[in-house]
C-alpha cells in the first residue's frame, strides 16, 4: 500500500515507465505538482539511501557483482553467444556509480552527491 507522497514517487521511479507519466501521476493521486526532475531525484536518493544502508552492513564495491551464470553466454534465444566479460561488467559498474555520484571505485556516495540530496549528515556516519 502507499502510504506517502514519497512512496508513490518510488514505486514510480522503480516502474519501467515514462518519467513524466510518473510525475502526472503523482499530481493526479497527491494533488502536489512534480516534475520529471523531482521523479528523478525521489530515485537518485532512494538509491544511495539503499547504498548507504548496504555500506553500513559491510557490503562494498566487490558485492556488487552478477552471478557467473548470467555471465556466460545463452545457447540460445536472442543473446545466443552474448557473454558479459569482467572488463566489461567492472567498467559499467564504475560508470554507473559515477552516474549517481558515488566514487567511481568504491561505490561510496561523496560528499557533494549527499549534499545534492540533502543528506550531508549521513556522509558523516561512513
Amino acid at each position: 500500500a502507499v502510504r506517502t507522497e514519497s512512496d508513490l514517487l518510488a514505486r514510480a521511479v522503480e516502474q519501467p515507465q515514462d518519467q513524466s507519466a510518473a510525475a502526472q501521476h503523482h499530481l493526479g493521486v497527491a494533488g502536489s505538482h512534480y516534475d520529471i526532475a523531482d521523479v528523478l531525484a525521489v530515485g537518485a536518493r532512494a538509491q544511495t539511501l539503499a547504498r548507504l544502508f548496504n555500506l553500513h552492513e559491510g557490503f562494498t564495491a566487490d558485492d556488487d557483482r552478477l552471478p557467473r551464470r548470467m555471465m556466460r553466454a545463452f545457447k540460445s534465444g536472442p543473446l545466443q553467444g552474448v557473454e558479459i566479460f569482467e572488463e566489461s561488467f567492472n567498467w559499467a559498474r564504475r560508470r554507473y556509480y559515477v552516474l549517481l555520484g558515488w566514487d567511481g571505485e568504491s561505490g561510496v556516495p561523496t560528499g557533494s552527491c549527499l549534499a545534492s540530496l540533502q543528506l550531508p549528515e549521513l556522509g558523516l556516519q561512513l
